[in-house]
C-alpha cells in the first residue's frame, strides 16, 4: 500500500494533468493543482471557464474504492457546491461568468451505470448535476487535438453542452427531398471549414460514461489536404451528415423561388418525377456539435489546413434517430474501410439494445462489469486506450453467444424454451443471462480451480477454448430442461463438469500442453475436437448418452474411405515425378512387404499401392509432409500446422492399429481424438478433390459409393434384427 506522501504526489500529478488539459482546450482563467487555492473555504483542484460557464473540477483517484465510494464522493461534492458557486460568482476574477458547472474527474475508477445515474441532476430531490470525466475522456480529446488541432475543441465544447454562436446561422442554397418515415434530406455544396464548429465524430454513449472513438488517421488527413491544395483537383464524393434531434428543430428551409418548368414537371406526377423535391435556402445554427459525420470524416478534416476555397457536396439528413444514424454508419462502413469488429459489436449494445446483437453485446458488458470475468474482456468503450493487450476478445465471446442462440427464445441443442430469455422484457435478458453465466463460471472455478485462476490465460476462460466451455454450458442448460423442465441448479452444473475435471487438470498442469490446446482451439475444427471429446466424457460420467444431442461418430467406413482417398492422393502426388513404379521408389521395405502380403491374401493382381492400409499411407504423408501442405492446410477444416497434422496422422495410425489388432488398451479420449482427426483428414482430401473439379480418381468415388450402400444395408439389417 502506498504511503500518504506517495498518494499526495499522485493526486497532485493528476490535478496538474487536468489543469494542463483545460489550458490545452483553450479555457480561460485556468487555475488549480495547488494547496492554497480555495473558494468559499473549500479546496479547489482545478477551475477554468468557457462560453460564460465556469467549470469547477474535483479530482479523485482509485485508492480503496468500493462499490459506493464514487457515489459518496458525488454526495460530498454536492454538499459544498452551493457555497462554491455563490462565492465564485461574487469573485471579481469570475465576473464574466453567469453559470457554474461541477465536474468530478476520475483516474483508474470504473464508473458503473448506478454512479452515472446518481450524478444526474434531479429537480424533485433538489440535486445538482455533477458531470463525470474519466482520464480516458481527457486522453481521447488530447489525442484528437493532435490530429485535427483546434477543430477538436468544438467537439469538446459541444460535449460539455456549450452552445456556440446563435447569431450567425449558416445559409446555403440547397435541394430538399422529403423521404418516407418523416426523413428529410438536404443536398448542397459548401467548404467544410464553414462547418467546423458544428460537425463532429466523437459521440457520447447512451450511458453517458463512454463514447465510441472513431479512428482518425492523421496521415490520411494530411494526404487529403495535400490533394485539396493541388490546383484543379476535385472531391466529388458526398460528406454525409445527420442533424441531431435538438438541432432539427432549428433547421429552416426557405423557398424564395421556383425553377422554371419544374412545377409543371412535378404536376405530371410520373413515377420518380421529383414531386417530393424542392429548391431553396437551407438555414441552420452554427452551434457546437449539432451534426454527426456519418461518412467522410477524413475528407472533412482534410480541409483543416486547406489553402484553396473548394466547395464539396454535402448530404445532410434530418429525422434520423440515433439508432438509424448509427445503423447507416455501420452499413456504409461494411462496404468501405471496415470498422474494427470489436467496436462494431460494442456499438450494437449501445445503439440497438433490443436486438439479438444488442442483447449479446450488453451481456458481454455485464460479464465485464461484475462476476468472475470482471475487467478481463476488451470492450472498446470500457477499455483504456493502449490497455487491450492480453484481454479476452469481445468478437470471440459475442460470436459464441450468438452461435449458441443464448440470447434468443429457443435453445440451440433441443429447441426448448430458453430460460434466460426474458420474453416480457427482452432488454432485461443481458442481466438474466449474465447472472446464469456467472453461476456457470463459479462452478468452473470450483471444479477447475487451478486453470480458472489463470483467467483468460487458462483453458476454460480462454478465447477459443472458452467457446468450447460455453458450448458445454448450453448443453447443460438444454439437458436440464429435458430432464427437469427447469434451468440447471448449481449441483447439476457441477455434476456435468466433474467428468472432464481430469482432462482439464492434465492440460493446464503442463504449460506446453496448455499452449497447444489453446492454439488448437483457435479455429472451429480444433474447438470441435475438444468439444466432442468433452461431451463423450460427460456422457460416460453421468451415464446418459442423450447429453449434448447428436454427435457424428466415425465408423469403419470412415477409415476405409480415408484409406482409398489417401492411396489415390499419393498416386496423384508421386506418379508425375516417379512414373508408374512410384510406390516402389518412395515406400520403405516394410511398407512394400506389407502391401505385397496384402495383395497375396486378396488374390488380386492390381497395382501394389492399392493394397497399402491407412497406417502406411499416413506414414508416407508424414515423411513427405511439405508436399501435402496444400491438401491439409487449406479448405473448410484445415490442420493448423505441419506439427498438428503429424499429431493427427499419428493418432489415426495408432488407434486404427489398436482397434484392428487389440495390441494394447486405449482410452475413450484416444478414440475420440482419432475419430475427429480422421474426419478432418477426409474433409481436407474431399475439399482438395473439389478444387480439382471432381474426384481424384473416378474409381475411388465409385468404390466409396458402393461402401456407403453396403454400410446402409448392414445398418438396415441390424435395425431389423433389433426390432424382431
Amino acid at each position: 500500500m502506498s504511503s500518504p506522501s506517495q498518494r499526495k504526489k499522485r493526486a497532485t500529478s493528476f490535478e496538474q494533468k487536468v489543469v494542463n488539459f483545460l489550458i490545452e482546450m483553450e479555457f480561460h482563467d485556468v487555475d488549480g493543482a495547488r494547496d492554497d487555492f480555495r473558494i468559499g473555504g473549500h479546496q479547489i483542484d482545478a477551475i477554468g471557464g468557457r462560453e460564460g460557464v465556469l467549470f469547477v473540477i474535483e479530482c479523485t483517484m482509485k485508492e480503496r474504492h468500493g462499490p459506493k465510494c464514487l457515489r459518496d464522493k458525488i454526495t460530498t461534492f454536492r454538499g459544498k457546491a452551493h457555497e462554491i458557486e455563490v462565492n465564485a460568482l461574487r469573485d471579481p476574477k469570475y465576473k464574466d461568468y453567469t453559470e457554474v458547472c461541477f465536474v468530478l474527474a476520475t483516474k483508474d475508477i470504473e464508473m458503473s451505470s448506478v454512479d452515472i445515474k446518481y450524478s444526474k441532476k434531479d429537480k424533485e430531490l433538489k440535486k445538482i448535476g455533477i458531470d463525470l470525466w474519466d482520464e480516458d475522456h481527457l486522453d481521447y480529446y488530447l489525442d484528437l487535438k493532435k490530429k485535427i488541432q483546434e477543430w477538436a475543441l468544438y467537439d469538446f465544447y459541444g460535449d460539455l453542452g456549450l452552445v456556440g454562436s446563435e447569431d450567425d446561422p449558416i445559409r446555403v442554397p440547397a435541394m430538399r427531398t422529403k423521404l418516407p418515415n418523416g426523413i428529410t434530406m438536404y443536398q448542397f455544396t459548401v467548404n467544410p471549414q464553414r462547418l467546423k464548429k458544428i460537425a463532429y465524430v466523437a459521440r457520447r454513449g447512451i450511458s453517458n460514461k463512454s463514447y465510441y472513438q472513431r479512428e482518425i488517421k492523421k496521415d490520411k488527413i494530411n494526404k487529403i489536404t495535400k490533394y485539396i491544395n493541388t490546383q484543379g483537383n476535385l472531391l466529388p464524393n458526398n460528406i454525409i451528415l445527420a442533424f441531431d434531434d435538438w438541432a432539427v428543430r432549428k433547421v429552416k428551409f426557405h423557398k424564395p423561388y421556383t425553377v422554371k418548368g419544374f412545377d409543371d414537371w412535378i404536376a405530371d406526377k410520373k413515377p420518380n418525377s421529383g414531386r417530393h423535391t424542392s429548391f431553396g435556402i437551407l438555414e441552420f445554427p452554427e452551434e457546437y456539435k449539432s451534426c454527426w459525420i456519418i461518412d467522410g470524416q477524413h475528407r472533412f478534416y482534410g480541409f483543416k489546413d486547406a489553402e484553396i476555397d473548394l466547395a464539396v457536396p454535402v448530404c445532410a439528413i434530418a429525422g434520423l434517430g440515433v439508432e438509424t444514424q448509427s445503423k447507416l454508419f455501420l452499413d456504409i462502413n461494411k462496404f468501405q474501410t471496415p470498422i474494427p469488429p470489436a467496436l462494431q459489436l460494442d456499438l450494437n449494445g449501445l445503439l440497438f439494445p433490443s436486438t439479438e446483437d444488442g442483447l449479446i453485446s450488453n451481456t458481454a458488458k455485464k460479464l465485464n462489469e461484475e462476476g468472475q470475468c470482471e475487467g478481463i474482456i476488451n470492450i472498446p468503450s470500457m477499455t483504456p486506450v493502449g490497455k487491450a493487450s492480453g484481454l479476452k476478445k469481445l468478437p470471440a465471446l459475442c460470436t459464441a453467444l450468438k452461435d449458441l442462440k443464448l440470447a434468443t427464445p429457443e435453445l440451440k441443442t433441443n429447441k426448448s424454451a430458453n430460460p434466460y430469455y426474458d420474453r416480457e422484457k427482452p432488454e432485461n435478458t443481458p442481466n438474466v443471462l449474465a447472472k446464469a453465466l456467472n453461476s456457470f463460471f463459479d462452478a468452473m472455478e470450483d471444479v477447475f480451480s487451478e486453470d480458472f485462476s489463470k483467467l483468460q490465460n487458462g483453458f476454460v476462460l480462454g478465447d477459443g477454448s472458452g467457446i468450447v466451455m460455453l458450448r458445454i454450458f448450453e448443453n447443460i442448460v438444454a439437458y436440464s430442461i429435458s430432464q427437469k423442465k427447469d434451468k440447471p441448479s448449481a449441483d447439476m452444473i457441477r455434476t456435468c463438469l466433474l467428468p472432464i475435471q481430469k482432462d482439464i487438470e492434465q492440460t493446464t498442469a503442463d504449460s506446453k500442453l496448455l499452449s497447444d490446446a489453446k492454439g488448437a482451439c483457435g479455429n472451429k475444427s480444433g474447438q470441435e475436437k475438444y468439444y466432442e471429446n468433452f461431451v463423450r466424457t460427460i456422457r460416460k460420467g453421468i451415464n446418459d448418452m442423450t447429453f449434448g444431442g447428436k454427435l457424428e461418430i466415425a465408423t469403419d467406413q470412415n477409415y476405409l474411405e480415408a484409406e482409398m482417398r489417401a492411396r489415390e492422393l499419393l498416386k496423384l502426388v508421386f506418379e508425375p515425378t516417379h512414373g508408374e513404379m512410384w510406390f516402389q521408389q518412395i515406400a520403405t521395405s516394410n511398407e512394400i512387404g506389407a502391401a505385397t502380403n496384402n495383395r497375396k491374401q486378396d488374390r488380386d493382381d492390381s497395382r501394389l499401392y492399392l493394397h497399402i492400409g491407412i497406417g502406411h499411407c499416413t506414414q508416407i504423408i508424414e515423411r513427405h509432409i511439405d508436399m501435402f501442405e496444400k491438401v491439409f492446410m487449406s479448405g473448410p477444416e484445415p490442420f493448423e500446422s505441419a506439427d498438428v497434422l503429424k499429431i493427427g496422422l499419428k493418432k489415426i495410425r495408432k488407434y486404427k492399429n489398436i482397434a484392428s489388432h487389440g495390441t494394447e488398451s486405449h482410452s475413450s479420449i484416444d478414440a475420440q481424438h482419432a475419430e475427429l482427426y480422421l474426419r478432418q483428414f477426409n474433409s481436407c482430401i474431399n475439399a482438395f478433390e473439389k478444387r480439382l473439379s471432381g474426384p481424384i480418381v473416378k474409381e475411388t468415388a465409385d468404390q466409396i459409393k458402393k461402401l456407403k450402400e453396403e454400410s446402409e444395408q448392414v445398418e438396415s439389417s441390424e435395425r431389423s434384427n433389433t426390432t424382431n
